[in-house]
């Protein structure tokens, strides 16, 4: 079967999904199902092959990311209910300055965003971005987008979050590589969309942040976790991933343990 074929019936398929999703307000589960019957009508597979197509590769996916989503949600409440995230930010702008906030906010945006997902994750930043804005005297534009930003490329494309997680399964690719090139690519894209992009597009908004999270007192810092416990329970799941592809280039990969 053309190249051109397939990529044409998978872009067909993508645009399908959105439809059904967004204008026919079908639930996505449901959507997703149609669309496989329609690839699969579309290339001719026989019916029961279709079913048996789906039921495979919804099985492996599933028994793929399992653990993975436990694990992720256990790390992403262990964050929200601890303050970790507070932490996160108040040391990262002790380190860049109250002038350079911005960037720390988009380097929280990246950590935080590891273990939880992108709406979550913008949840539980949200009273930081406000608290944050207010201290400093910047834009909450300027707060805000990097945060946003971040946490949005560090779910679309970096394990151990599901999508990520799933293509790096089919494609059969090494995830700590995947980690390790992600992590390049997710910052560039971070800090060109956040901080630099509104440095420009944040001049002329203005936001009365006194309305806003009023009569609440910050936390104080011997209530917070600390900062190298935080960091390192956000990165533990990547650590493991990437130590794995390290262990694997190395010259005794192949030794017996104990040798």
């Amino acid at each position: 079967m053309e190249t051109a074929f397939l990529v044409g019936t998978l872009l067909s398929a993508i645009m399908l999904v959105v439809f059904l999703i967004m204008r026919a307000h079908i639930q996505a589960f449901v959507s997703l199902v149609i669309v496989c019957f329609y690839v699969g009508f579309v290339t001719g597979m026989p019916l029961n092959g279709i079913c048996k197509s789906i039921e495979a590769g919804m099985g492996s996916t599933l028994g793929f990311l399992a653990t993975v989503l436990g694990f992720g949600s256990i790390l992403g409440k262990m964050l929200e209910t601890s303050g970790g995230a507070e932490r996160l930010a108040r040391t990262l702008i002790a380190r860049f300055g109250q002038k350079r906030a911005n960037w720390a906010m988009m380097v929280v945006g990246l950590i935080t965003g590891i273990p939880v997902f992108f709406q979550v994750g913008f949840v539980l930043l949200i009273p930081l971005v406000i608290s944050v804005a207010r201290a400093t005297g910047l834009s909450i534009v300027r707060i805000g987008v990097p945060i946003g930003i971040s946490l949005q490329v560090v779910h679309c494309m970096l394990p151990p979050h599901p999508a990520a997680m799933a293509i790096t399964a089919t494609l059969g690719a090494d995830v700590g590589e995947v980690i390790l090139l992600g992590l390049v690519v997710c910052t560039i894209c971070a800090a060109v969309g956040g901080p630099i992009w509104t440095r420009f597009v944040s001049k002329g908004i203005h936001s009365d942040l006194d309305t806003l999270r009023e009569g609440e007192k910050p936390v104080p810092d011997s209530e917070l976790p600390n900062f190298g416990i935080t960091l390192f329970t956000i990165l533990l799941p990547m650590l493991i991933m990437v130590s794995k592809t390290i262990f694997a280039l190395s010259p005794w990969k192949d030794s017996p343990v104990g040798v």
